[in-house]
């Protein structure tokens, strides 16, 4: 689809499980996820970069860590995601940018603008 939004592959999914008497694996199901564009922008209308996001569900679990896998991304975008419909929290963090975030819910896809404020020293 040329607009990205519509309903393509699976989401990521969690789930807390403890493994006892002697069960040793877990079923999880995925469901179909939708797409999400996050494009960035600042007040002085520049490139922001590098960039790293993070999102998490709305009980708090993470769907994506670029922080903690050092994945550093560059340009606007708008950067793609799939994720599971419902409450999501979104952390954008730049090495030369103060961190931006937003709540937001994603049933059917499409495009959250956010802006990565000016750091202020």
């Amino acid at each position: 689809e040329s607009d990205g939004i519509a309903e393509s592959g699976l989401a990521p999914a969690r789930e807390r499980v403890a493994l006892r008497g002697g069960v040793t694996g877990v079923d999880l199901r995925l469901a179909a996820g939708v797409r999400v564009g996050v494009p960035l922008t600042t007040a002085e209308r520049v490139e922001p970069g590098p960039m790293a996001f993070e999102v998490r569900d709305e009980a708090g679990a993470l769907l994506l860590d670029d922080h903690r896998t050092g994945l550093w991304r560059s340009g606007s975008g708008p950067w793609w995601f799939l994720l599971p419909r419902g409450r999501h929290h979104l952390e954008v963090r730049s090495p030369d940018r103060a961190p931006a975030s937003v709540d937001f819910t994603s049933e059917h896809g499409g495009v959250l603008p956010v802006e990565l404020p000016a750091r202020t020293r």
